[in-house]
């Protein structure tokens, strides 16, 4: 039986041929539009997969123009210029809006307040300069966030400073104490170049020892003219207040000593410039010597007197003193050195009939 049909089979494949498939041919170009559309499916799965893994990009600065302030080589930024404002503003939206439907928003918040920018320099300016304005991103923040952050750094050229000479107002101006009739006061000297300049000066007590001077100025007048000031405010040393002695008590032997000194010198310049020859009654009375001062105590403030020397007193003087006073005030400075202020000042002319004094007049 097997023998029957393997020859039965063999008749057919002889006698009857089988009919051949045609093959089917494609053109080039269905062949190329099949070979595109396939890389960009490779494509567009690669581009899907690399945004999930780098996220999406933003960009961190915008467009905003900058402004500068001040003068050429002291020029500063303005206080309100942040570029990454909008970013912000986008990612604050974005948070609340997925806060809203229910979304985790820890990694866009954790990436939005981590995101640090400013200038690499913003004061002390000059035109021309390259200033550079950058925003400092943690990388795994913003991938976790879904976010690819770009364009995080820029540069700024400064520019429209104005051309202006700086003037120091406290260069050779001099701050120290002063007593005047018993009342300390502080004294300003101050150069006339600065004075021209329209600059006027104020000051006040910053501790016992400290004072703070303050320059103010037109500074619309200055610029015009061509200037600015390069500070306003700066501290001086100038020790502590002179204090106004009030009684003899305040004083050692010692300190009385020193004021009876002082005293003793003022007697001897005016001495000097009679050529201690002192008019009394149409004659001349020769000043010979002079006697230790003493000091009293006077209802505004001390008296010291000196009893002079004189070899041709008129007769009916010859029993009585002769002497010169001075009345002042005494006070100690800042640095605690005693002084004799005195408010008199005496002419070559001796005063009075048994008892004669040195004449006085006012200090001009």
């Amino acid at each position: 039986m097997k023998d029957y049909i393997t020859k039965i089979r063999e008749w057919i494949q002889t006698h009857i041929p089988l009919t051949k498939r045609k093959k089917k041919h494609f053109s080039t170009a269905s062949v190329i539009a099949l070979t595109t559309g396939g890389m960009l499916v490779v494509i567009m799965i690669c581009f899907v997969q690399y945004r999930q893994y780098a996220g999406i990009p933003l960009h961190v600065l915008d467009d905003s123009s900058i402004a500068f302030s001040g003068y050429n080589g002291n020029g500063t930024v303005q206080d309100d210029f942040h570029p990454e404002q909008a970013m912000l503003d986008k990612l604050s939206l974005t948070i609340e809006q997925k806060d809203a439907s229910g979304e985790s928003t820890i990694y866009l918040s954790q990436l939005k307040d981590s995101i640090v920018c400013g200038f690499n320099k913003d004061s002390g300016l000059s035109n021309d300069e390259v200033i550079t304005y950058s925003c400092t991103i943690d990388k795994e923040l913003a991938r976790n966030a879904g976010y690819q952050l770009v364009n995080t750094q820029k540069n700024y050229k400064v520019e429209g400073l104005a051309e202006l000479t700086p003037v120091d107002p406290f260069l050779d101006v001099a701050a120290t104490w002063t007593m005047q009739d018993g009342i300390a006061d502080m004294h300003l000297t101050i150069p006339d170049n600065l004075l021209s300049l329209g600059i006027t000066y104020t000051w006040e007590a910053k501790d016992e020892t400290t004072i703070t001077l303050t320059a103010a100025a037109n500074t619309a007048q200055l610029q015009e003219a061509g200037y600015v000031l390069t500070a306003t405010t700066k501290d001086y040393v100038v020790g502590t207040k002179p204090v106004l002695i009030e009684t003899l008590d305040e004083l050692s032997d010692t300190e009385i000593d020193t004021i009876l000194a002082e005293a003793e010198t003022l007697l001897v310049q005016e001495l000097e410039t009679c050529g201690y020859a002192l008019a009394h009654d149409e004659q001349t009375l020769v000043i010979s010597g002079y006697e230790e001062g003493n000091i009293r105590e006077s209802y505004d403030g001390f008296t010291i007197s000196f009893p002079l020397i004189a070899d041709n007193l008129p007769w009916y003087s010859r029993f009585s003193d002769l002497t010169a006073e001075f009345t002042g005030t005494i006070y100690r400075d800042s640095s605690s050195v005693l002084h004799f202020e005195s408010r008199t000042k005496h002419s070559c002319s001796v005063d009075g009939f048994f008892s004669l004094t040195m004449e006085e007049t006012a200090n001009p």
